[in-house]
């Protein structure tokens, strides 16, 4: 009887060790699964660096599964919390390592400059390169599609990527940023970050993300980008979630807690409060002949009152000369003393006032002219005295701010200590010879100033300015370069305006020409009137080859100075520099006019002068020069 019991319960202990340890497998083999197939990361951390562009690492061939966020260093997670604070809730784990943060922050600030007018916009945007850097959920809307491998490192890093997001998503980022302007300027902010576009062609979300997706490491693009848009909601009817998706802020809210909404230049959904209730036919109102009640009866009673005065009047004036007429048909006409009414007796007395005091000044001006010259030319220069505090100015500090004000206070502090706060040297430049003889792309006649020895002789003269150099009285010598306003700092290129930037400063860019291949149309001009036409069609020509040169350039970056590369395959970035990979745009209006008799206006095509300015360090006055030998 023991025995069977002692066996029985070692049976018993048997089965409870084999089921817990199964529970445990069980577990640990769930809980694996889940986190390669639930929380595997696609890419993680900066294994490469490409043209000054960080690239990031594949993690296929080793599964890296996503970290806890205070595995980032201090400066990195302050920077994820500011940027994307909802991935730090909860304990998903991120997929980006400290120098991921750092980079996707770095380039968020170049996007900022022109979004960040719209708190609600940036947030928008923000969001999808959050989710795109360090989202634990990457392996359900990102795809490699390409790889580089790096024998010397033994690693492989990701040239191109598959970004699945959803329609909803892109189509309320677009809504909440097409409407954001540029400062200081009427320009579309979006349509500076839609690329290569034509003078009168909108930035579509479409265009938006393509641009954004083209890999071009000079303007902050590490990586290209194939954005899959998808409808989320057939997705999801259809039972998949493989995109990324996230609630967004439209413009007229605020993204977060102490953050503004955007203003309503910015987003026209803004509600203007309006402080005067207005009527919008919402309601039925009381009108009468096309006005309110009110108003009717207010005229009404206008009327009225004006008719009872008016009758009132003349039933006084019909009673006072039925008086007076009764009064003298009693006398026969004699002579008496009557009363003609209190208003004719005031007039009358008035003008017999007049003419006896103007009789008696005419009397006093004839006898005594010399002292009725002197004590009016004294009255007059009484009255004139105040112009001696009169003061004219046109400079606009002294018309729009006060000479006790504190900004003007801080302004003569600091001239006082460094000098000058701002100043600007202008050069303007025109040939000699002014007729249009350059024949310019697509059969449009440009003007002499467009001339490749004009423009080459520009180079010359603005070299020339750049190598001045004067000598201190301590010796030292100082060139332009020491004295120029840098707006990123002494690190970076002088702020210079000329139409040289549109070749960077380079002459030699000047020779270059470039064949491009353009494909043929095979419409023919009349498709759109002849019902015909179809039987006209000739059999489309091959592709032609054509040579851009400069004046291409030239013309590309008149039309759209957003233009990133123009059809000149050169870029279009000016040599001084706003951040650390993009360049600064030169505006047309900046460097080129033409001024004519009467200050006529004319096309960009055909100015004949070229301006070059080149800026202090604040605001002052501008001074013109102009170059005759040319």
């Amino acid at each position: 009887m023991t025995t069977t019991t002692t066996t029985g319960l070692r049976e018993w202990w048997w089965l409870i060790v084999r089921i817990v340890m199964f529970d445990l497998l069980l577990t640990a083999t769930t809980t694996r699964w889940s986190s390669m197939v639930l929380a595997d990361c696609v890419m993680y951390d900066v294994c490469h660096v490409e043209q000054s562009s960080p690239m990031n690492c594949r993690t296929t061939n080793h599964s890296v599964e996503p970290r806890p966020w205070n595995s980032l260093s201090k400066d990195a997670a302050e920077k994820l919390e500011y940027t994307c604070p909802y991935l730090l809730e909860g304990n998903d784990g991120l997929c980006c390592s400290s120098a991921q943060v750092l980079a996707m922050s770095k380039q968020l600030r170049q996007a900022a400059s022109l979004l960040e007018r719209c708190p609600s916009c940036f947030d928008n945007f923000q969001k999808m390169w959050c989710e795109f850097t360090c989202s634990p959920r990457q392996h359900k809307f990102l795809m490699i599609l390409q790889e580089v491998d790096v024998p010397e490192n033994n690693v492989s890093f990701v040239n191109k990527v598959r970004y699945n997001i959803s329609k909803e998503f892109t189509d309320s980022l677009y809504n909440s940023c097409k409407d954001v302007t540029m400062t200081g300027s009427s320009t579309k902010a979006i349509r500076l970050m839609c690329g290569s576009l034509k003078k009168d062609e909108e930035c579509t979300i479409g265009n938006w993300l393509k641009f954004m997706g083209t890999q071009n490491h000079r303007i902050g693009t590490p990586l290209g980008i194939e954005f899959n848009i998808i409808d989320g909601k057939e997705a999801a009817n259809a039972g998949s979630d493989y995109f990324m998706t996230l609630p967004t802020t439209p413009c007229h809210m605020s993204p977060r807690y102490g953050r503004p909404k955007c203003s309503k230049q910015d987003c026209t959904s803004v509600q203007v409060v309006d402080l005067f209730l207005k009527d919008e036919g919402t309601k039925e109102v009381c009108q009468v002949l096309g006005m309110g009640c009110k108003v009717f009866l207010l005229f009404v009673s206008l009327f009225i009152f004006a008719g009872v005065l008016i009758f009132m009047g003349f039933l006084h004036l019909f009673h006072s000369t039925s008086t007076s007429d009764s009064q003298s048909d009693r006398v026969d006409y004699k002579s008496v003393s009557t009363n003609i009414g209190r208003i004719r007796t005031v007039g009358a007395w008035i003008d017999d006032q007049l003419k006896y005091n103007s009789e008696m000044y005419g009397r006093f001006a004839v006898q005594h002219a010399s002292f009725v010259f002197l004590f009016g030319s004294f009255i007059a220069m009484i009255s004139i005295s105040g112009n001696v505090f009169l003061k004219f100015t046109n400079n606009p500090l002294e018309m729009w701010s006060s000479a006790n004000s504190l900004a003007r206070q801080e302004k003569q502090i600091f001239e006082h200590s460094f000098g000058p706060f701002y100043r600007v040297e202008q050069i303007i430049m025109y040939p000699k010879s002014l007729e249009r003889v350059i024949d310019g792309p697509h059969g449009i006649k440009m003007g002499a100033v467009f001339g490749k020895s004009f423009i080459r002789e520009a180079f010359v003269i603005l070299s020339r300015i750049l190598g001045i150099s004067a000598t201190m009285s301590d010796g030292r010598r100082v060139t332009l370069d020491d004295v120029c306003f840098r707006p990123m700092g002494h690190d970076y290129d002088c702020l210079i305006f000329s139409p040289t930037n549109y070749f960077q400063q380079n002459v030699s860019l000047l020779n270059i020409s470039v064949d491009v291949i353009v494909s043929p149309s095979s419409k023919t001009e009349s498709d759109d009137l002849d019902y015909y036409a179809e039987e006209e069609l000739i059999k489309p020509e091959k592709e032609k080859i054509e040579t851009r040169n400069y004046l291409d350039h030239i013309y590309d970056c008149i039309q759209n100075p957003y233009n990133i590369e123009t059809s000149h395959q050169h870029e279009l970035l000016g040599n001084f520099w706003w951040s650390d990979i993009s360049g600064a745009r030169f505006w047309r209006y900046l460097g080129e006019c033409d001024y004519r008799v009467h200050g006529a206006y004319h096309q960009y095509p055909t100015q004949r002068k070229i301006v070059e300015s080149q800026e202090g360090n604040g605001m002052g006055a501008s001074i013109h020069r102009s170059h005759d030998r040319l």
